[in-house]
């Protein structure tokens, strides 16, 4: 299978990707999708516009499979800005930052939804470190009551190997008595 890849061309006001395969390089472009929007060159300011990613293009800098970013903006956790009339989904290269955090957040131990929450208080105008910290707190009490009960749990499984007696016969109304018994 050929490999390709993006290039830019700027013709003005718009800007077209143009697939080229990396083989034939030297030949005319095979794909023109005009994309709808203004590509700005200058540093990214609020009062700029910043640069456009096509989802591919985010796979690419974030290591998250399109099947993932796709998922994330099912759930809200990404926007899209729009779609190329290729059908291409846009975001912005802010993009990239939500991904970092989502990732770490799960690396914590948080949940889509729980990370969703988080989400919305940032998109509201509010700092999430508060939030955060709440959650992260919860997350530590539940690691807590999680770890009492597997030592529940290691004690049990302790107590049922140190009186563990091997059965010669095959029991008719249970599989294995000693776990059976209460």
């Amino acid at each position: 299978m050929e490999n390709y890849f993006l290039r830019l061309i700027s013709t003005g006001a718009t800007t077209s990707y143009t697939r080229i395969s990396s083989q034939l390089e030297s030949q005319p472009p095979i794909h023109r999708c005009p994309v709808p929007f203004t590509w700005s060159t200058k540093p990214s300011v609020l009062s700029q516009e910043k640069k456009l990613l096509l989802i591919g293009q985010v796979t690419a800098l974030s290591g998250v499979p399109i099947r993932t970013i796709r998922y994330y903006e099912s759930l809200g956790l990404l926007n899209s800005l729009g779609r190329t009339e290729g059908g291409f989904r846009l975001f912005s290269s802010d993009v990239l930052m939500r991904l970092s955090f989502i990732k770490r957040a799960q690396s914590l131990g948080l949940s889509l939804q729980e990370i969703g929450e988080i989400l919305q208080v940032y998109d509201g105008g509010k700092p999430a470190c508060d939030e955060i910290q709440h959650k992260l707190k919860d997350k530590i009490s539940e690691i807590d009551r999680q770890i009492e009960q597997l030592l529940t749990l290691r004690g049990e499984l302790r107590g049922l190997l140190s009186g563990w007696d091997s059965l010669t016969t095959k029991p008719e109304d249970t599989i294995c008595p000693i776990i059976q018994k209460e």
